[in-house]
């Protein structure tokens, strides 16, 4: 069967309008790379060595703790895998799947700190410098993989620039309030909710806008 000449130029003339296919990383690839640059970073700084002594058992006694630990732990990862899957076409279900539970492990480390808080009559061991303090450290610790992600979305599809933007901010936050959690010495449900949990959730809201727009021009 013959084709028409002038199907053929209409053919080549769409063809050259389109943008060159930037090759994205698989998810788990992209995932590991971003985990290993916040290795990289906790290593340089000497954060192993900075461990609180009692970690295990405020583990295991402390329901702001626990719940604060595993939360941002799950938050981290899910988040990551979020953002990461929405730039694939055709991931958009295992980027939902990430999203709702990166959100339901945030909304829980939440309720347990805030119970834990509850209980103890929204006491403060610490003023409020101190919540400070660890929330903008637990961004910094969070900045490389949140450039590392950040980097690899804008190699792929930003039809959904927003929501990469905040998943690749919660994730990376998240990592970044999981080292703080562990290397905070300060005992208190309140400075946990303000100072660890709520890092990722402040990276969201602050930085989520100008991400996005960042998104959509590194795209193009």
């Amino acid at each position: 069967m013959s084709i028409d000449p002038r199907d053929a130029e209409l053919v080549d003339a769409l063809a050259a309008d389109l943008a060159p296919v930037r090759a994205v990383p698989r998810v788990r690839t992209s995932l590991a790379l971003a985990l290993a640059a916040w290795a990289l970073v906790l290593v340089a700084l000497g954060a192993p060595a900075r461990v609180r002594p009692d970690w295990a058992a405020a583990l295991a006694t402390r329901l702001d703790f626990a719940a604060a630990a595993f939360g941002l732990a799950i938050a981290a990862v899910a988040g990551g895998i979020a953002a990461l899957a929405s730039i694939v076409p055709g991931r958009e279900r295992l980027a939902a799947l990430a999203a709702r539970t990166c959100a339901i492990a945030l909304f829980a480390a939440a309720v347990g700190a805030g119970a834990a808080a509850a209980l103890g009559g929204f006491a403060r061991s610490v003023p409020f410098e101190a919540d400070r303090a660890c929330l903008l450290e637990a961004l910094a610790f969070g900045a490389a993989p949140a450039l590392v992600l950040a980097a690899l979305c804008a190699r792929g599809f930003a039809a959904h620039a927003a929501g990469s933007a905040v998943a690749v901010l919660v994730g990376a936050g998240a990592l970044g309030a999981s080292a703080i959690h562990a290397l905070c010495r300060v005992d208190g449900a309140v400075h946990v909710l303000l100072g660890h949990v709520g890092a990722p959730l402040a990276a969201a809201v602050v930085l989520g806008p100008p991400l996005a727009l960042a998104l959509r021009r590194w795209a193009r």
